[in-house]
């Protein structure tokens, strides 16, 4: 692991000779494209970057949960749903979408889409997700939380 400017070190009279990698050796790992030219420059070895653990990273995104207990058909707003996935993948929205039905087909396709048979036990499943999904027009009174 290479963590220093080596360069710096070399120059300055602090790092003297050169390196040859023992035979087991791999790969020299360097924290940060820095430390990786440095060593380079420095040693004439070729060092792999990694992203260094003190530098300030961004915060991930959340993945928005959906989920849908319905029939997949046109009376129950299947083309709906298609095109919800749709602008979501538009906006770039990560999201993960559960669909509990008792169709085989798979008519919303994608990575994020994930299909289960119809079962009881589904109060998990909606406290774990941000919302449910029902986009039925003919709907009066979805029996949904």
């Amino acid at each position: 692991m290479a963590h220093n400017n080596f360069k710096y070190l070399k120059d300055n009279g602090v790092l003297q000779g050169t390196l040859t990698p023992l035979p087991w050796e791999c790969e020299v790992v360097a924290c940060g494209e820095d430390a990786a030219k440095s060593y380079k420059a420095a040693l004439g070895v070729k060092a792999t970057p990694i992203e260094n653990l003190l530098n300030e990273r961004k915060p991930a995104k959340k993945i928005l949960k959906l989920v849908s207990f319905c029939r997949l058909n046109d009376e129950k707003g299947v083309n709906n749903m298609v095109k919800f996935a749709e602008m979501l993948r538009k906006a770039e929205i990560k999201f993960e979408w559960r669909i509990f039905s008792n169709t085989n087909e798979k008519i919303l396709e994608g990575e994020e889409i994930h299909y289960y048979k119809p079962r009881y036990d589904l109060t998990d499943f909606i406290e774990d997700s941000d919302y449910s999904v029902l986009l039925s027009k003919l709907e009066g009174l979805p029996y949904q939380i």
